[in-house]
């Protein structure tokens, strides 16, 4: 809603009708309430992520529909128990270039300098596959912070799997342990599809590209034929019962969205039969003022069923890590593995699908066959209750990888020991300082001295861990025990609340790796956001005033009216 609302007559007129006596505010004292709002509400989602131990956070680029002016979002995420709180930090315009250099600049004054963000409390800084955004999060917050985002990962597969991008699956085998995923490309140039493209000979090879133009082709038809649409309309009311609001519509491909044709190619399927006979009867009957698609032949459907099937693993794995609220980094490494099974023991029949079949798996072991080996993703999956040791590849290898993990997160929970020890140390001292009368003395028993003191410093060395294996025995205690319940339990934060107390030291280290994003989806969600502000009826408004505009949006109830 524009900030001129209130000097509208159609607004003053229904708020006249509704309450006579109000006074409505003008567009400066309106403007003048929101800024102040936000200099409050500012103030306190400072406090709040001074107070947090860990945030998270999610960057991207956007360039404006009507003005092609390009912003640098940012959201910030941290947990307060077993809730997760987002906000929409900036919307920065970028007045510069956009390489490396511009972004780290804008990225150091909007965080360090505006909002005065602690670096040490950042845990992850989630980009897409930009080189300059990586290179600029990575240089701004260090390189072992950064994590791409698995879902422009997964969307990439798949504009490949489809032929939107050229495929050359690698064959370097990886060097030593990784720190991150491999690298993937830029993200795709926005666009469409040629309508010329990929359209074989008389006669030539068919392609699955070739296939799904035809498929665009006749959902083109339909979309710009209002006899079509309308006769598509009819036979679902006369034939499936359906009414006026429940008829469905075929759905296009959008290029820079692979899941968008898997849904065309679904809702084409399930359609199929209305389609080709409105089709036929509009080509017999010559009355539609566009020429009718070529029919997809039952051979060609047969293909596309194959390929659909095959492409609906890898929807739901996108959906799965897409998430913006829940927890995402722990259930990549399981949608990962449930994927690449899902894919493996699909039985394809036709040339094409098994081509797809195994252009997927080679595309899914270039991506992610290193995933188990990134301490990040294996120390979330490990301190999610729901999955622990099960959500680990199960081959010849797991013990290896397993241990890998168990040992990285074993670490962690000795650093918070150690670190809770000298606190409860330093706070005993500091109580003998402040009352030493408190203190009674007592006589030394020198009899049993030399073994008192040797079990008190073996005690305190071993403190916490098993003789065995070094393992604290916290982490020993959460791994032994049973998972709980995937479906009981879709926030894995809430499974860990009623044993924060008796394992406070691996909560403490589940609470910092459960919080971190696998995702930039809530960076898209901002610009989404800011393309409705920021329309095509205000495209003079200033980008400070986006900036503090997409702010107050992404505050929740409770800090406005708290």
């Amino acid at each position: 809603m524009a900030l001129s609302t209130p000097e509208r007559p159609g607004f003053r007129a229904f708020v006249n009708t509704v309450q006579p006596l109000y006074k409505i505010p003008s567009e400066p004292t309106t403007t003048k309430l929101l800024e102040e709002k936000y200099e409050l509400l500012r103030g306190k989602v400072s406090k709040m992520m001074n107070a947090a131990e860990h945030i998270s956070l999610t960057m991207d680029i956007w360039t404006h529909k009507y003005t092609v002016a390009s912003y640098l979002g940012v959201t910030a995420h941290f947990t307060k128990g077993a809730l997760t709180k987002s906000v929409e930090l900036g919307t920065r315009l970028l007045e510069d270039r956009k390489d490396h250099g511009t972004l780290q600049k804008v990225m150091h004054q909007l965080l360090k300098v505006e909002w005065q963000l602690d670096y040490e409390k950042v845990r992850s800084v989630v980009t897409d596959g930009g080189g300059n955004i990586k290179l600029a999060a990575k240089n701004e917050f260090g390189e072992e912070k950064h994590i791409s985002c698995i879902s422009h990962r997964l969307n990439l597969i798949g504009q490949k799997a489809i032929g939107n991008q050229a495929f050359l699956p690698s064959e370097q085998p990886g060097q030593g342990p990784p720190t991150d995923l491999p690298d993937d490309e830029d993200d795709l140039d926005d666009g469409v599809v040629e309508e010329g493209a990929e359209q074989p000979a008389p006669g030539g090879a068919l392609t699955l590209r070739g296939l799904i133009m035809k498929v665009k082709r006749t959902v083109r038809f339909f979309k710009q034929s209002e006899v079509a649409a309308s006769r598509l309309k009819e036979l679902q009311k006369v034939e499936q019962g359906k009414k006026d609001g429940q008829c469905l519509r075929l759905i296009q491909e959008v290029k820079t969205r692979w899941n968008s044709c898997y849904e065309m190619l679904q809702r084409y399927l399930l359609l199929a039969p209305l389609v080709v006979r409105v089709v036929l009867d509009l080509q017999r009957q010559r009355i539609s003022r566009a020429k009718p698609p070529d029919i997809i032949s039952p051979a060609e459907e047969e293909i596309l069923k194959e390929v659909k099937d095959l492409l609906a693993p890898l929807h739901r794995a996108t959906q799965e890590v897409s998430s913006e609220k829940l927890v995402t980094l722990s259930k990549c490494i399981p949608v990962i593995n449930s994927l690449r099974t899902e894919i493996e023991k699909y039985s394809a029949t036709t040339v094409i699908s098994k081509q797809i079949k195994e252009i997927l798996k080679a595309l899914l072991r270039d991506a992610f066959d290193s995933i188990e080996m990134v301490p990040v993703y294996a120390a979330a999956t490990l301190l999610d209750p729901r999955f622990k040791t099960f959500g680990f590849r199960q081959d010849l290898t797991t013990p290896r990888r397993v241990g890998n993990a168990v040992t990285f997160v074993g670490d962690l929970v000795k650093k918070k020991m150690r670190a809770a020890q000298v606190q409860a140390q330093a706070e005993q001292a500091l109580g003998r300082e402040e009352n030493p009368a408190a203190e009674e003395p007592t006589e030394p028993d020198d009899f049993w001295s030399s073994l008192d003191m040797q079990v008190e410093r073996q005690s305190s060395l071993h403190s916490g861990q098993d003789t065995a294996g070094g393992i604290p025995v916290q982490l020993r205690a959460y791994l032994d025990s049973p998972p709980v319940k995937r479906k009981d339990y879709p926030n894995p934060l809430i499974a860990w609340e009623p044993l924060k107390g008796e394992l406070r030291h691996v909560y403490a280290v589940a609470q910092e790796y459960l919080s971190m994003l696998a995702n930039s989806v809530p960076s898209e969600r901002l610009f989404s956001h800011a393309g409705m502000i920021s329309n095509q009826k205000r495209t003079r408004l200033a980008a400070k005033r986006l900036e503090m505009l997409v702010f107050l949006r992404s505050c929740d109830n409770d800090l406005w009216f708290e």
